[in-house]
């Protein structure tokens, strides 16, 4: 194997690593403080997962010119297919992860960080869209996260439909409280075990 076939398939390799990577940070659900930062992560890797991908498929076409063998018909259609797939991929990709994740974009709304000694609750909350009011709809929400130990992620302890007015913490429990803003809501409450 010549050292140009090496080198392209170490290309090829580090692209699909890069999008791995990509797409494993778009799953990550970032605190609020480290939202951008987790944005601008996902797109400085996708960003050199393109630049990689430019320098294979330059290397790559500029390899087939040089060969006058792979301008044979069979072999350029084969090229065109490689580079089509490989954009493609690229492209669904990184809008795929885009909705997905969508770094603040489409997001819940976040409302209030509560501490509780080691523990940061993040409450956030989903209303009704435009043209009805916030408790018009059937499908308002909130949600309260908890934050992993050691990272900048949280990860999702309960959704309820209402909007939350308070979170108590009492005897290893989190109490959620419904805010006053709906009537529909008044007096709701949710335990949540936390140990």
């Amino acid at each position: 194997m010549s050292y140009k076939e090496t080198l392209n398939k170490k290309l090829i390799l580090l692209f699909t690593f890069l999008l791995i990577t990509g797409t494993l940070i778009a799953q990550l659900n970032f605190i609020p403080s480290w939202k951008v930062i987790g944005g601008n992560i996902f797109v400085s890797i996708f960003g050199l997962a393109v630049i990689i991908l430019i320098i294979y498929l330059i290397r790559h076409w500029r390899n087939n010119y040089r060969n006058s063998a792979s301008l044979k018909g069979i072999n350029w259609v084969k090229s065109v297919a490689i580079s089509i797939g490989l954009i493609s991929l690229f492209a669904v990709l990184f809008f795929i992860n885009i909705l997905k994740s969508s770094f603040g974009f489409m997001d819940p709304t976040f409302e209030k960080e509560y501490s509780f000694g080691d523990r940061t609750i993040y409450q956030y909350y989903n209303s009704c869209w435009p043209p009805d009011g916030e408790c018009e709809c059937h499908d308002y929400y909130s949600l309260i996260y908890i934050k992993n130990k050691f990272l900048p992620t949280m990860s999702l302890l309960k959704q309820v439909d209402f909007y939350v007015g308070d979170v108590k913490f009492i005897a290893g429990k989190l109490m959620i409280e419904a805010n006053d803003k709906c009537e529909k809501d008044r007096g709701k409450m949710v335990e949540v075990m936390l140990e």
